[in-house]
């Protein structure tokens, strides 16, 4: 019933199910109920209504967005929904094992968090586009709310956790498993390679600006520089080289094992090289014919990264359990030096020391001269790749365990996990700017995050054991610009 405070003028709202939550608008002329029968409902003082219909169970939750022009409703179907104030449908939020409670809107009314029986919180746009999964509670979550700022968020089960609410943005949907994610130095698009055989083009913001089909599935793909084009490998032994302008695709062949796995082109441009599952690393030199290799490289173990140095005078081989590789391009009848128990490697943008996963969860920092410098412990599965931000200072990585991780390279501590893929985390690329960090998945997803030097910051203090030295504050402070 809706009466005035001393019981007078009473009107029925009424449902054909027993009604769970109403709230009035916050200028008092609209109320919002919630209800058994399937249904919410937006009344009128006078008890005339809008009826929100398409849930499949019980509707337990109903709000309005902070501008009070949507509604958001979560049921047991396991399902949100958004609607306009006319009860017109604008999104389905559909992710959730288990039935959907307490659904809340960010402080602007941009995102909707939903929490559920199946234990996660999830979090949305307004598209209906699900922008995380946070995952931890062993139970039921009950309850979620943003901090006033939109920053933070807590989330209560059989224990209370607070996540980081600002990094994510929406995903790049492909339908099937990522392999890779590349970023063009120069204008900002991001690549990426899927199993579905396709390669994609994207501008930094998420749009889709090309579809390469490299055909059956796609194991990598790189920029060459400028905007000359891209390299695509992947099975039955394909390495393309496709022209930007006519998309069309310069075939090189030499590879004799079908599974070809990485590719890498020097800084310059001039040479490519591909690696493949049965140990061979090729390289062509584009100022000459593109009809044979140039040089050949007998790894001893399948493949799985390949990178030049930055000046191109070595590369730097992953061979899946085995020791990483460090050839000199000209001297491929020369021994490498190795790096032991090595899955994927990369040179720092200095080419001064490399960084390598390993078979033990470990992620370790080298000179050129097999030394030991830094151990990165945390992840919980292998490492699938690993990549320095532009300015050498941070490092990311990738595992097994869905995450991939942010690490400060100074001082060993990881000062972000970046939760929200459901799959192996295959892959991952700062920006030019190294602002975001993109991250391929086998969830068929890739998703950006924001990486900016003062939530690094302020996630590094919150994190930290102790407090700050005078060199790390110094390094801190340097990272911000500013002392």
């Amino acid at each position: 019933w809706l009466c005035d405070t001393d019981g007078r003028n009473a009107v029925p709202l009424r449902h054909e199910g027993p009604i769970v939550r109403g709230v009035f608008s916050r200028d008092g002329s609209k109320i919002l109920t919630a209800s058994w029968d399937k249904t919410a409902c937006l009344w009128d003082l006078d008890g005339n209504r809008v009826v929100l219909k398409g849930h499949e169970h019980i509707v337990r939750w109903a709000r309005f967005s902070p501008t009070e022009d949507r509604i958001v409703t979560a049921s047991r179907d396991g399902t949100a929904r958004l609607w306009d104030l006319d009860g017109t449908e604008l999104a389905v939020l559909r992710g959730h094992t288990g039935g959907v409670d307490c659904p809340v809107f960010s402080p602007d009314g941009k995102r909707v968090l939903t929490v559920s029986w199946d234990g996660t919180a999830r979090l949305w746009d307004l598209d209906g586009r699900e922008l995380a999964v946070l995952r931890g509670h062993d139970h039921h979550v009950v309850f979620a709310a943003f901090s006033r700022d939109g920053k933070r968020i807590f989330t209560t089960s059989a224990t209370a956790r607070i996540w980081d609410s600002s990094p994510a943005l929406a995903p790049l949907p492909h339908g099937s498993p990522v392999m890779s994610v590349r970023i063009h130095p120069e204008n900002g698009q991001v690549l990426t390679a899927a199993r579905d055989g396709k390669i994609r083009l994207w501008t930094e913001e998420g749009e889709l600006i090309r579809v390469f089909p490299h055909g059956i599935a796609a194991a990598a793909a790189v920029f060459l520089p400028g905007n000359e084009g891209i390299l695509t490998v992947g099975p039955k032994r394909r390495v393309l080289l496709w022209d930007r302008d006519s998309g069309q695709p310069v075939e090189l062949a030499g590879h004799r094992t079908v599974w070809l796995s990485c590719a890498s082109i020097s800084a310059d441009g001039t040479r490519i090289a591909t690696g493949d599952g049965m140990g061979t690393v090729l390289l062509w030199d584009r100022r000459s014919s593109l009809e044979t290799p140039q040089h050949e490289y007998n790894a001893n173990a399948s493949v799985w990264t390949v990178d030049f140095s930055p000046d191109g005078g070595s590369l730097l081989l992953g061979r899946g359990l085995a020791a990483a590789q460090l050839w000199k391009v000209e001297t491929p009848e020369l021994p490498p030096r190795s790096f032991p128990g090595v899955r994927c490697a990369a040179f720092s943008p200095d080419g001064k020391s490399v960084l390598t996963g390993c078979a033990d969860w470990t992620v370790r920092l080298w000179d050129l001269q097999v030394r030991e410098l830094r151990a990165f412990t945390g992840h919980e599965g292998s490492i699938r790749s690993v990549t320095f931000s532009p300015d050498g200072r941070l490092i990311a990585t990738t595992s097994t365990d869905k995450t991939a991780r942010i690490w400060s390279l100074d001082d060993e501590h990881v000062v972000a996990v970046l939760r929200g893929h459901e799959g192996t985390v295959t892959s991952a690329a700062f920006s030019t700017d190294g602002t975001h960090l993109f991250t391929a998945s086998f969830d068929g997803t890739v998703r950006r995050w924001r990486v900016d030097p003062k939530d690094v910051l302020s996630l590094a203090r919150e994190r930290a054991t102790r407090k700050f030295t005078a060199a790390e504050k110094t390094r801190y402070a340097e990272l911000l610009g500013s002392r």
